[in-house]
């Protein structure tokens, strides 16, 4: 598969021991995945900006182990930062809730409406200093991705976890999963 990056990641991730970087190419709903020695990501991630151009074969996971960089685009002025290149990570957010001592997490569902597939998840997350913050979350099968869908009941769930995780280490950055399509972006490049 050959594409341009649409949204081009920025930190590796480890999970189960295993180390990748997540990216987004045009054209293609969903999130990939690459693979790799974690110098190897760090390097890449480097040079994987919006419009790069990728070359890759994902497996049904949508992951790879083998990714060229084609090309870079060129532009004579530094390249524009816009919103959705700033967004939190989940698990950064659960990293510096439990660095700020979470004593407790507790979530409610405050509208179900199983007919139009929506739903709004109330959490409140209490430190172990004993302050106090709430926040809502809400998904449905129309704001969430194709693979998400069948899910959108536990995406509402870790969207409020996400902002409530925010309003606790007093981060003000959304996370990418709190926005539509776990993009932030939608056809126009605009929620």
């Amino acid at each position: 598969m050959i594409g341009k990056i649409k949204i081009a990641p920025k930190n590796v991730k480890e999970f189960n021991g295993r180390k990748s970087i997540s990216f987004q190419i045009e054209e293609v709903e969903g999130w990939f995945n690459f693979e790799a020695e974690e110098e190897k990501l760090k390097n890449a991630i480097s040079l994987m900006t919006k419009g790069s151009e990728v070359e890759f074969e994902p497996n049904n996971f949508n992951t790879t182990n083998d990714l060229t960089i084609k090309s870079t685009p060129k532009t004579d002025k530094p390249t524009e930062k816009r919103w959705q290149d700033e967004m939190n990570t989940f698990e950064d957010l659960i990293d510096a809730g439990h660095k700020k001592g979470i004593k407790s997490l507790t979530s409610n569902i405050v509208h179900l409406d199983l007919t139009n597939k929506i739903l709004i998840f109330k959490v409140t997350l209490t430190l172990k200093g004993g302050a106090v913050f709430e926040a809502h979350g809400d998904a449905s099968i129309n704001n969430v991705g194709q693979q998400i869908t069948p899910h959108y009941i536990r995406m509402a769930e870790t969207r409020a976890v996400a902002r409530v995780l925010r309003f606790a280490t007093n981060n003000g950055k959304t996370c990418e999963i709190e926005t539509e399509h776990e993009t932030g972006i939608n056809e126009e490049g605009l929620l």
